[in-house]
């Protein structure tokens, strides 16, 4: 059974808090890794080259508050099955160097415009807000298609991740 972890849904979904939206799927995860064998050598690639910035934050189980940005936030999220390995340490790393190139393309694009990124200060500085989520559904359960979207949407709900004015991105770290 493979992980996928990566930018922008399969991997990362950008939910609502309507449980309505569609889900957008990517046609490639960026990495693959072995639940037997750890981080393989394509997932060491993707960490070596997209990891520019270290996150330094800690775990959270909830949103942190305030916000460091005002507006309607994107929220970040790391979600695990029941029965899956948190490997948020690792993972941070990627979700903030994603955020940073994200933000950087998009004021390349239009400077007077960007995505509100939740972050918060750490140590080191300002960084994502993440929120570790465990599901309470197994990786076997979340690995068929047809049943995945609703299921994250149900843990991002039973959470307390549901304002109406936050957009969620997951990672989502388990089968698919």
């Amino acid at each position: 059974m493979s992980r996928a972890l990566g930018f922008a849904a399969l991997a990362a979904l950008i939910l609502t808090s309507a449980a309505a939206a569609s889900p957008r799927e990517s046609a490639a995860p960026r990495a693959v890794r072995s639940s037997a064998t750890g981080a393989g050598p394509v997932v060491a690639a993707v960490r070596a080259a997209s990891a520019a910035t270290a996150w330094c934050g800690a775990a959270a189980s909830s949103d942190r508050v305030p916000n460091g940005v005002a507006g309607n936030p994107v929220h970040w999220v790391y979600l695990v099955p029941s029965d899956g390995v948190d490997d948020l340490a690792a993972v941070a790393n990627l979700m903030q160097s994603d955020a940073e190139q994200i933000d950087s393309w998009w004021r390349g694009q239009d400077a007077t415009r960007t995505p509100r990124n939740d972050v918060t200060t750490f140590s080191c500085g300002s960084q994502l807000d993440i929120t570790t989520v465990r599901s309470s559904f197994t990786g076997a359960q979340l690995a068929p298609i047809s049943q995945r979207f609703a299921g994250i949407v149900q843990t991002l709900q039973r959470a307390g991740l549901t304002s109406s004015l936050t957009k969620y991105l997951v990672y989502y770290d388990g089968p698919v």
